[in-house]
């Protein structure tokens, strides 16, 4: 997976730790335990597949979602699962701070996994729709 990353300057640094932009060429059938860090996460999928996840809680209990994803901060580990060919992109927000750009209260988000259209309804789609249409980045 080809993988590039931007630190943010300016007024979004207090925000945002990261943005990601990561190009999957072929389907991946293994899955990952992805790690706690106590930051919440946006994710954008750039293609319509299903991204699959479960908790550790319940590994036998698989989820998915389309175009994007919330993830909240995470007490413990998750499952990532089949991934498909695409690209999907993210932002990697400071912990304590993503509640106030969402407008949701970040407690009520700790261990979720929320699709975006549920956090943002149409809004969250149409941010979805926009991105696919950009293109690669420079130097993607």
């Amino acid at each position: 997976m080809a993988t590039l990353t931007w630190n943010p300057r300016g007024p979004l640094r207090p925000y945002i730790d990261h943005f990601w932009w990561g190009r999957r060429d072929a389907p991946c059938s293994q899955h990952e335990h992805m790690l706690p860090t106590g930051a919440p996460y946006l994710i954008v999928a750039l293609h319509e597949n299903p991204i699959e996840w479960s908790a550790a809680a319940r590994p036998d209990d698989w989820h998915s979602w389309r175009r994007g994803v919330f993830h909240g901060p995470q007490s413990t580990y998750y499952q990532s699962g089949h991934k498909p060919a695409g690209i999907v992109m993210g932002v990697a927000f400071r912990p304590g701070v993503a509640g106030d750009l969402l407008g949701v209260p970040l407690s009520a988000l700790l261990d979720q996994h929320v699709p975006l259209d549920a956090l943002w309804g149409a809004r969250g789609r149409l941010l979805q729709e926009r991105l696919a249409g950009s293109g690669d980045p420079p130097g993607g």
